[in-house]
Parts: C-alpha cells; sequence; structure tokens
C-alpha cells in the first residue's frame, strides 16, 4: 500500500504481531524504554542476573496455580496458606532467624489434618 508515492510505515504483518502478542510487544517497549534512560546501569549483566533470579522465583510460585487451574480444579487454598506462611517467617525471621521457616512445613501439616 502506498500513501503519496512513500510506503506505508505500518504493515499489516505489524499489525496484527501487535494484535496477537501485546504483552511481547510491550516488554520489548519496556526494555528500549528503560536501556535508553538508563544505558550503563540497565544493560548490566548485574542486573540481568538480578531480574532473572526474581523471575525464577515468581515462575515458581506461579507455576503451582496454574497447573491447578489448568487442570480444571479450582480449589485455590493452598495459595492462601503459601501467603501465610511467607507473613510469618517475615515476622518470626528477626525472632528466630533461619528456624522461622518451619512454620511453612506446620503450616502444611496442620491444614492436611483438617
Amino acid at each position: 500500500m502506498k500513501i503519496l508515492g512513500r510506503k506505508k510505515l505500518i504493515t499489516p504483518v505489524i499489525i496484527q504481531t501487535l494484535k496477537t502478542h501485546p504483552v511481547i510487544v510491550a516488554l520489548i517497549a519496556l526494555l528500549v524504554m528503560f536501556s535508553s534512560l538508563y544505558p550503563e546501569r540497565f544493560l548490566h549483566p548485574l542486573n540481568f542476573s538480578s531480574i532473572l533470579r526474581q523471575f525464577v522465583t515468581l515462575t515458581l510460585f506461579a507455576l503451582g496455580p496454574s497447573i491447578v487451574v489448568v487442570t480444571g480444579s479450582l480449589d485455590l487454598s493452598y495459595v492462601g496458606i503459601w501467603m501465610l506462611g511467607g507473613i510469618l517467617v517475615w515476622l518470626l525471621m528477626p525472632i528466630l532467624g533461619m528456624f522461622s521457616i518451619l512454620v511453612i512445613p506446620v503450616l502444611g501439616l496442620g491444614t492436611g489434618l483438617l
């Protein structure tokens, strides 16, 4: 398609990509924006390793509920136990130190016995 003798800048392929993959387009736009705003810090290898470490943790926590939703059983009560365990570990960490992590199996055992 031509407009005033010039090739149209937005082709149908680009429009289709924007419609079918908006999240990927948004991530690329954010990458371009932050790399242009903070080129010396954003593109640093330490920043990428930090982003990947956080991404892995979030992905592992999201994988469990995703499998439950995909299989059709929508009982997500264990997510509440995860959140309660995380909050209790955060509150008990100054008092018990690393032993506060034992709260999570105790919560699981208590829930299982119900």
